[in-house]
């Protein structure tokens, strides 16, 4: 009976049976084997690989190398590190597999699916070739006041940035609650959880003026790419996150969002504080005097009463010059 047991799990996919474990509360030999979310897989041959350290150089060394031979796209390396001292060798592994086409690693019992984030950004890829192809076809409904353009530019836009945010929820689920940049941007005290979907899963698209990348070279952003190329890579998507880096044309379209950035601070900076130069110059001369109106420093009247209402904004309740529900509910509350 054993043996017609254990013949049947070498046929059935590891992740279905990681799954099956998991959803029917089975403690085993792959408990601490979580897919990312409910609906993810596994596919393909698991291999388990034991980290030992060389004891003498007479003893073989078997490396991530020598295995690499029975290697199929699509297995999964199960990497079992003796405890947090191999981490880093694991780690080391880990990378190692996602260049060379597994589907995934499984490393102190979590499932780090490489390719999931790469699936995110393919189909977000075919997506946009797809509405390009619709459009081109003439066949694109354009929205109420766009131009049929306009609108394939909205749609493309929406497709990218919703895949963005898969990516930064796929590398979020990896990252955990007790990750310090995680903390970081949770508490407030810096960052936001879109600057840690930058740094671990995609930077996503860069605009100028709210809209796509489109000049630079005549009919196409830079000479990489074709002429009227409408793509999502050849209008300024980066693909790949900080951590994995960025290649040259994506990195000359950061350059060229982050520049719009640049500039919007400093004139930004400039108008504002010319405007406000201009309103203390306006309003030097003005006072509340005595009688609650509103005079020039030579005794005109300007408002018979301060705004209108006589409220200081500092004092008020969101405009109103009083809580009366607040004052209601604080009463109510004492009595009771």
């Amino acid at each position: 009976m054993e043996k017609k047991i254990k013949e049947f799990f070498s046929t059935v996919q590891t992740g279905v049976i990681t799954d099956a474990m998991y959803l029917l509360g089975i403690e085993g030999w792959t408990t601490d084997i979580f897919p990312m979310k409910p609906e993810a897989r596994i596919f393909g041959k698991a291999f388990t690989v034991q980290a030992y350290r060389i004891r003498s150089k007479d003893e073989p060394n078997y490396t991530i190398y020598d295995l690499a031979e029975k290697w199929e796209e699509g297995d999964v390396l199960v990497i079992d590190g003796l405890g947090e001292k191999c981490s880093l060798m694991g780690e080391n592994m880990a990378n190692t597999c996602m260049n060379w086409g597994l589907s995934g690693v499984v490393l102190h019992g979590r499932c780090r699916d490489y390719g999931q984030i790469r699936e995110v950004l393919g189909r977000a890829a075919q997506d946009v070739e797809r509405r390009i192809q619709i459009f081109e076809d003439g066949q694109l409904e354009p929205m109420p006041g766009r131009t049929p353009e306009e609108t394939l530019e909205m749609q493309i836009m929406q497709v990218l940035g919703k895949a963005r945010d898969n990516t930064g929820d796929i590398a979020g689920r990896h990252l955990g609650l007790s990750n310090s940049a995680v903390v970081m941007a949770v508490s407030g005290a810096r960052g936001s959880m879109l600057n840690l979907t930058q740094m671990a899963g995609c930077v996503g698209q860069q605009a100028v003026r709210g809209e796509r990348i489109v000049r630079g070279y005549e009919d196409r952003t830079l000479p990489h790419f074709k002429k009227n190329d409408r793509g999502a890579m050849a209008r300024g998507f980066v693909m790949n996150s900080y951590k994995s880096g960025l290649n040259p044309t994506e990195f000359f379209f950061h350059a060229i969002g982050g520049r719009e950035g640049l500039v919007d601070t400093a004139v930004r900076t400039s108008q504002s504080g010319y405007l406000q130069r201009r309103m203390i110059n306006a309003l030097q001369d003005l006072k509340v005097a005595y009688d609650m109106t509103v005079r020039t420093t030579g005794g005109r009247i300007i408002q018979l009463e301060y705004g209108e209402d006589s409220t200081d904004p500092m004092k008020s309740s969101f405009g109103e010059p009083v809580d009366v529900e607040g004052i209601v509910s604080n009463i109510l509350k004492e009595e009771i």
